[in-house]
Formats: structure tokens, sequence, C-alpha cells
């Protein structure tokens, strides 16, 4: 079977075009599975190549797809992102998985030690639980989200995560970061100027890079020098416009990466310099007040709906949605949106949960506060894919 399976490939994959996005591609598995594609231009069955399974909580496969086809274009990826999957209960998940999982499998020549997950909000909770039972999988990238649950103790796999300054999940992307280099696994968290969304193209072909700098450090892929090189450089141009206060942070992240396939002593020793920086402390201490302040005014909000106090509950909206839409970034802006956002988020988790007939006031009253909500978040709306 195992010799049957690269014939079969060069078989399935005559018939698609390379070089250009298909949005759909029909699953063996028949509806509703399906998945958006990306095929290298250079893409040819007699060899294998690294794979991007990216999973969407709307079901819209082309938004992965077109994020990362640009890395994928210049590092030889293949990309898969699910027609199917979507923000729900856990059973259709894995299903749409395993359908995208069975096709690309029998229809294209995979480098069976390069698999990765991509997931954004809930399709990265799914992508990193999926990881972490399958061992195939040697890396995530996860978008405005984190695992399921608590970081399990061993993780098999690098995770590189990614979120918007005013993303809600922001906090907990970050702590999944540093959770998950406490395994011993490689993790990287990387920021980006939006709200809950799959991040920018440039930060999706940095998780790419980033990914190629782990496989070769772990024997995933050859070591190639003058890549290494070149990525290195790319990394070490961009801190100068990393905020003083994250330097530190940084270099360590940088010498951890390319250690052991470049001369990283500089780069550990500034690190070390800037670790006890008046700009480091200060900005420990500011995100820390921004995590105490975004908790305080998510719990005073939901005693409000608890309260069934609406007049206050919209008193307490309108002065965030001020913050929020202010014109210029600050602390305050970032946390207003991210409380709102999370709100709004969990509101309607909560309203869909109530379904039984003894539900319904508490379902309307859930609903009433959506409502107030939503006028609150034209910031964010305009800025959506």
């Amino acid at each position: 079977m195992m010799a049957l399976v690269p014939l079969l490939a060069q078989l399935a994959a005559v018939d698609l075009p390379t070089g250009r996005v298909i949005e759909k591609v029909p699953c063996r598995a028949g509806e509703p599975h399906s998945y958006a594609l990306y095929l290298p231009s250079a893409y040819t069955p007699e060899r294998t190549w690294p794979i991007l399974y990216c999973l969407d909580p709307g079901a819209r496969g082309r938004i992965p797809v077109e994020r990362f086809r640009g890395a994928a274009e210049s590092y030889g990826w293949i990309l898969v992102g699910s027609n199917a999957s979507r923000n729900g209960p856990w059973q259709p998940n894995v299903a749409a998985f395993k359908a995208l999982w069975e096709d690309a499998q029998l229809r294209f020549s995979i480098d069976s030690r390069r698999i990765y997950a991509a997931g954004f909000s809930g399709g990265a909770r799914v992508a990193a639980a999926l990881a972490a039972a399958m061992p195939e999988i040697s890396g995530v990238i996860g978008c405005g989200a984190g695992f399921p649950g608590p970081v399990p103790k061993t993780v098999s796999f690098a995770w590189f995560g990614a979120a918007g300054v005013d993303d809600f999940n922001y906090i907990d992307v970050r702590q999944v970061q540093v959770a998950v280099a406490a395994t011993g696994q490689a993790a990287r968290f990387v920021v980006f100027d939006e709200a809950h969304n799959w991040p920018p193209e440039p930060v999706c072909t940095a998780a790419v890079e980033w990914l190629e700098v782990q496989a070769m450090k772990t024997g995933r892929r050859p070591r190639d020098p003058a890549l290494v090189k070149t990525l290195l450089e790319k990394r070490r141009g961009a801190m100068a416009a990393v905020e003083a206060g994250l330097a530190s942070s940084e270099y360590g992240a940088l010498a951890a990466d390319f250690g052991g396939l470049a001369e990283v002593a500089a780069y550990e020793k500034e690190a070390e310099r800037l670790q006890s920086s008046r700009e480091r402390k200060a900005y420990l201490k500011r995100e820390a007040d921004l995590e105490k302040r975004q908790q305080s005014l998510h719990e005073d909000l939901a005693a409000l709906i608890q309260d069934q106090d609406l007049s206050a509950f919209r008193a307490s909206v309108g002065d965030l949605a001020r913050k929020a839409s202010s014109p210029a970034d600050s602390p305050d802006r970032r946390v207003a949106r991210r409380v709102l956002s999370g709100q709004y988020i969990g509101l309607i988790e909560q309203s869909r949960a109530l379904s039984g007939p003894t539900q319904q006031d508490q379902r309307r009253l859930l609903e009433d506060a959506i409502a107030v909500l939503r006028p609150a978040l034209s910031w964010w709306v305009r800025r959506l894919t």
C-alpha cells in the first residue's frame, strides 16, 4: 500500500493547476467537505513537499490560503484550507479535518516529516488539539487563540502564536507561548496591528520562515546556510522596529531560534544586557496593569448583566466605545477594544447555548445586551475580512 500512495498522488493531482489559488476542491468524503488549495508553481509529484492544513472558524478556506500563498510559493509549501471546519461542536470539526487529511494524503506528494496545521480563533484551538493527538503534525500556527484548555505538560510540536493588539484573546495567546516554551518545545509569539482576525501576509510569511528554521534545527529538512543567513538578517533587521521594552525578549528569541545554525553569542549578550533595563521593567508593569484592568472590566460588565441592569450596562459600554473609537492607539483603546469584542463574542456563544423553554428570558436578556454592544464594534466590523 505504501508504494501505491506516491503513484496515486501523481495521478490525482495531475489536473490541478499550480501557482494560483483554487477556491474549491471537493473531498472524496463528499459534501460538505471541500478545501481551498494552493500548489506552488514548482510543484511536481516526483518529490515531496511540506503541507499546511488551515482551519478557519467560518469555513472560509480561501482566506488563510490567500494569506499564506506568498510564503508557500517562496518556500515550496502546499496549502489546503477547509471549507467545512467552523466554530461549533467538536465532532464536525474532527470530521472536516479527517476529510481534508485523507484527501490531501492521497492526492498530493507530501513530506511526512513536515506536516503543519494553522488555525484562527476556534480553528486555532482545533489545530492545537489535533496536533496534540497526532504526532504526524510537527508545527502549529495558532492565530487569535491557543489550546481548547490548558497547555499539556508535554507538547510534541513547535508552536507559533500570533494575535492582534486589539484581540480579546491577546493575553491567552501570549500565555500559550510561555506555557509551550516551558515544556521545552520551540515557541514564538508575534503581535500585529489588528483585532481578532487572521494575521496579515507578512506575519503569515514570518510564521512559515520560523517553521523553516525549526525544521533545519530538528533535521526535518537539510540545513541551508544561505537560507539561514537570509532569515537571520531579516529578523535582525526587524529589531529596529521593536518596542524598547520588548528588545530583550526579541534578542533572546532570535538567539534561541538560530542557536546551532549560526553564531548567536552577541544576541544572547544583548538580551542579557537589556533584561534589567528601565524600558523592560516599564513594559512588564504596563502589560500587567492592562491585564488586570481588562479582567476587571470584563467582570464588571458580566455582573451588570447578571443583575439585569441594562441601563448601567449601556452606560459602561458607551464609555468603552468612546475609548475604542479613538483614532490614536493607546493602552486605553486596546483594553476597550479587547473588552467590547470579547463580551460580544462571549454573549453570542452563551445565548446560543440557551435553547430550552425555561431559558428564554435569560436568552432575551443576553440578546438585548448583544444589541447594545453591536453598535460599539464599528471599529472592528470595518476591519473584518
